[in-house]
């Protein structure tokens, strides 16, 4: 009849009304919790990392050490990470989980920022795509630095070339943490004092560089390595990595040395 319809409504109007001043349906203002799906934010960004290929122990792991990647935006600041990484770098869902377990804190910086300098400043040192991947997998908190260029510019006058440099985020970024002023010029004018330019681009490009050490320690290694004619590139990069008993088993003569 034409009054079925008229009927219905009016049964359904009083449930419809119990809805929306019900918090936990999801449909009213007071349900801050409750996402798409019944999810909270948390569950929501649980389930993205899920589809990212972690496990549930590692998504908590992930979540103890940087809790704030589990309330971020999955729209606005996780997936645009992973895009920018995929397509501008070729980073497979394996790559991007282990980076997620390495520095959670990655895929919560922004991507105009930080990542597209950072990127852009590795090109720049003659990086190729894949060199870059590896870069940022090796040492991503290096697209987290500022006052890079600096050292970069620095480095470049010590003797090495842009790519040399490049080479130096992937094996050592380290390096570029320290203080240009306070730490890297006095190291390497007390190196000048006893090797050549040519001899310091290798003692900085070597797989453990130099400039790791301090110079107390440095200072002691190569005036001990001189004074007994021992001191060379290769000797000097083997005795800095020594704690002082094994410096004195592997160079005994020079230990034992009263002077």
């Amino acid at each position: 009849s034409a009054l079925a319809p008229a009927s219905a409504l009016a049964l359904l109007l009083p449930l419809l009304l119990l809805l929306l001043r019900t918090p936990s349906s999801g449909l009213g203002s007071g349900c801050p919790a409750l996402a798409v799906g019944g999810l909270s934010p948390a569950g929501v960004n649980k389930e993205w990392l899920r589809y990212l290929g972690l496990s549930p122990t590692e998504v908590r792991q992930v979540g103890a050490r940087c809790p704030t990647v589990l309330m971020c935006s999955v729209e606005q600041q996780l997936k645009p990470v992973r895009r920018f990484l995929e397509e501008e770098l070729n980073f497979t869902s394996c790559d991007l989980a282990k980076l997620m377990l390495r520095i959670p804190a990655f895929f919560i910086w922004p991507v105009e920022g930080k990542l597209v300098p950072g990127v852009r400043l590795l090109e720049s040192l003659d990086l190729s795509v894949p060199e870059i991947r590896k870069a940022i997998s090796v040492n991503p908190w290096f697209l987290s630095l500022t006052n890079v260029q600096p050292k970069i510019d620095w480095l470049i006058g010590l003797g090495l070339s842009p790519r040399q440099i490049g080479e130096q985020v992937a094996q050592l970024g380290r390096m570029f943490t320290m203080s240009l002023e306070n730490n890297l010029k006095p190291k390497a004018a007390f190196l000048r004092e006893h090797f050549s330019d040519t001899e310091i681009v290798e003692l900085v490009r070597r797989p453990i560089s130099i400039f790791r050490y301090g110079l107390p320690n440095l200072r002691y290694r190569v005036e001990l390595l001189e004074a007994h004619g021992k001191l060379s590139v290769p000797n000097l990069a083997h005795a800095v990595r020594l704690t002082g008993p094994k410096f004195e088993r592997r160079y005994p003569e020079i230990a034992e040395d009263p002077s």
